[in-house]
């Protein structure tokens, strides 16, 4: 929906930042080929 289009930007760069600054492994995490889930954290 456009009339979201600034809120969900806004929040994707707040995330973006969240996960920078926390090393949140989402992003660059080595991962389960079969579940896709991060591994270490199944």
């Amino acid at each position: 929906m456009p009339e979201y289009t600034d809120i969900e930007s806004g929040l994707e760069k707040r995330l973006k930042q969240w996960m920078i600054e926390t090393d949140d492994p989402f992003d660059h995490g080595s991962r389960n080929p079969e579940t896709n889930a991060i591994v270490g954290l199944e």
